[in-house]
């Protein structure tokens, strides 16, 4: 009997050391993008390819993207929303592990109407700047299109922050 407990205790603490919490993840990420500085879209050298100048580039799409959601997850966890930080960081995590990560759907929220349609509308739109503007001096702000748009899902799914959406 004692030892299918001590079996039972052993099996526990090793499936319990097996999930992490995102805030786990979040930290890691924080070790990472705390001294990182990434162009910021709206800056000038972010837009400047559309007004026929050089941007400073993004190493990857998927490093820019990781970085913006990182900062939607900071700023959820902040505000102490925690599904939606956990939503932004596990998106994080796997963009900054060069994996794709597409752009979320109506389907992963609880949206249906006018706003869904809209928002479907909207999806169509970015995948294809994504399909046709995808270039190092567009990295930043096609990630930052990217993860706005989920920002977008996500507040009308809360549809209270009005004002956000």
């Amino acid at each position: 009997m004692r030892r299918l407990i001590s079996s039972v205790l052993v099996l526990s603490a090793s499936a319990l050391g097996a999930c992490s919490h995102y805030s786990d993840d979040l930290a890691m990420l924080d070790a990472k993008y705390e001294n990182t500085a990434m162009p910021v879209y709206g800056a000038p050298e972010a837009i400047a390819p559309a007004a026929g100048g050089a941007a400073v580039p993004a190493t990857s799409f998927s490093d820019a993207l990781a970085h913006e959601y990182y900062v939607l997850a900071k700023d959820e966890q902040a505000k102490m929303m925690y599904k939606s930080a956990r939503y932004y960081t596990e998106k994080s995590l796997v963009a900054s592990e060069g994996k794709h990560v597409t752009p979320g759907t109506t389907a992963e929220f609880d949206l249906t109407g006018d706003e869904a349609a809209e928002l479907e509308e909207a999806r169509d739109q970015l995948i294809e700047s994504m399909r046709s503007r995808r270039v190092p001096e567009n990295y930043v702000a096609l990630a930052t299109a990217q993860a706005k748009y989920d920002c977008w899902l996500e507040q009308q799914e809360e549809n209270w922050q009005v004002e956000h959406i």
